[in-house]
């Protein structure tokens, strides 16, 4: 028996067949010839011995011995898709950069940033992944994925850290608020303010809640919502600001709303790059979103240094 016929084509071209009881629409659906259709089933039978189909003026039918044959050949093709499926994502695995960060590190980065890596390095795939801290952390050292971004340096002994940027604390407001007109603003000038903002779960924004707090100012703190597009919206009616860290520090966004730093918030906060440690060395795809990253950033931030 020459199994050389017995290919996944061939294995292909008879179930459509069978499914349309009719070459020439087979063929039209594959994309072949009705006589190069024709061609492979006669291959395909001599390969098993035993006529397939019966022709017919209206098409074909399918014999007994190609009913029996249906169930095995559907068997190997599903088992070849789930092979040829499971390469499919080794190769993505391949391209895929995937990095974990604490919530609205995405927003730092203007959508410029992500399109330009894309036009240099096209053959990538760049996921970021925004969660709360210790998720990320649990991530990299899963070795789920490349990188984490955080906003503290601990733990030596897992990580490698590379500094990243630090923003201020502070408040956005519309630009039309009474408060966007006066410059360095105290947790005083907030007397009476509906404050939205974060989860107070998150050790980096707790961190400035509890300076607003320590200072028994009465601020109404109306709302609390993780969402950055829609604290963004309701900040930019004028009625209400929001406590926050600078993340759009690199973003320009000219959309009614601006930051305001607040000295009595604290001192601010610090991203951090962080690696696994255990690893021996960090796939190519990484090095070069990392040396692109790390670029990117100081680019911008000895310009605002200028």
């Amino acid at each position: 028996m020459n199994l050389s016929n017995l290919n996944y084509y061939n294995m292909t071209y008879f179930i459509i067949v069978l499914e349309e009881k009719n070459l020439s629409k087979a063929a039209e659906r594959i994309g072949i010839s009705r006589q190069a259709l024709s061609k492979a089933i006669s291959s395909l039978e001599q390969t098993i011995g035993k006529q397939l189909f019966f022709r017919k003026q209206s098409g074909v039918e399918p014999t007994l011995a190609a009913l029996e044959l249906k169930t095995h050949v559907k068997t190997i093709l599903k088992e070849y898709h789930q092979i040829s499926n499971q390469g499919k994502l080794e190769q993505l695995a391949d391209k895929r950069i995937c990095v974990y960060t604490i919530d609205s590190v995405s927003q730092v980065f203007p959508n410029s940033f992500y399109d330009n890596f894309y036009e240099k390095y096209p053959d990538f795939i760049l996921t970021i992944e925004e969660s709360n801290e210790g998720f990320a952390i649990k991530q990299l050292l899963s070795s789920r994925c490349d990188f984490a971004i955080v906003s503290h340096e601990t733990d030596y002994y897992n990580y490698n850290y590379t500094h990243l940027f630090h923003a201020d604390y502070g408040s956005y407001m519309s630009c039309n608020h009474p408060l966007a007109q006066m410059d360095n603003l105290t947790l005083s000038d907030f007397k009476n303010t509906k404050f939205i903002g974060k989860s107070m779960d998150l050790e980096y924004y707790n961190r400035a809640v509890q300076a607003v707090y320590s200072n028994n100012l009465e601020l109404d703190f109306f709302l609390e919502i993780t969402n950055p597009s829609k604290r963004r919206d309701m900040v930019r009616c004028g009625k209400y600001v929001s406590c926050a860290w600078n993340y759009n520090m690199f973003n320009d966004m000219n959309d009614g709303v601006i930051f305001k730093p607040v000295k009595e918030m604290g001192d601010g906060i610090d991203l951090f790059l962080i690696e696994n440690k255990h690893l021996k060395k960090q796939p190519h795809k990484a090095q070069i979103f990392k040396e692109y990253l790390l670029e990117w950033i100081y680019t911008r931030t000895t310009k605002d240094t200028k």
